[in-house]
């Protein structure tokens, strides 16, 4: 029995899914986009994962960080976009990505946004914030030749 015990403990440890307790994107079908998380830096910065969760080729994407009146954008890189050289850009509240090259962001393999991040956000706080707050982004999406895509956003609740 003791030694029975030496095989099932490491079985259920290392099958377990760490992450099965994560956000999942409700879009079975197209495009959902939307914040993952948001981090405080506490110098007046914030860092805004935004996530994208499809099952259409993406070439392009824009959108506004609501509400306007609350965030500047500063900066926008790293994920799913940097990894296929999008350029991207960012000001005010409004982001944008694309490639020039023609690349696209090919379909999820995940339903976890967290393995779906496309770029996070570097914001400055315009003003100072009353909690919670739902922060939710107005998206346009394109496919393969510009196309527009029809996406789902969710808003997010920011409750520090």
């Amino acid at each position: 029995m003791r030694y029975l015990s030496f095989i099932i403990l490491p079985m259920l440890l290392f099958c377990s899914n760490p992450k099965a307790g994560g956000k999942k994107a409700e879009v079975l079908q197209g495009t959902e986009i939307g914040i993952e998380s948001i981090k405080d830096n506490g110098d007046g910065t914030l860092d805004i994962a935004v996530y994208l969760y499809t099952t259409i080729p993406v070439a392009g994407f824009q959108a506004d960080l609501l509400p306007k009146e609350y965030f500047n954008l500063e900066g926008i890189s790293g994920g799913i976009g940097e990894q296929q050289e999008f350029m991207m850009k960012g000001g005010k509240s409004t982001f944008l990505g694309f490639s020039i090259k023609g690349a696209v962001i090919s379909e999820s393999e995940s339903l976890f946004l967290s393995d779906n991040i496309l770029c996070i956000l570097k914001a400055k706080k315009k003003q100072d914030i009353k909690f919670p707050l739902e922060v939710s982004l107005d998206p346009i999406i394109a496919g393969k030749k510009g196309v527009k895509i029809n996406s789902v956003t969710k808003p997010f609740i920011w409750d520090k």
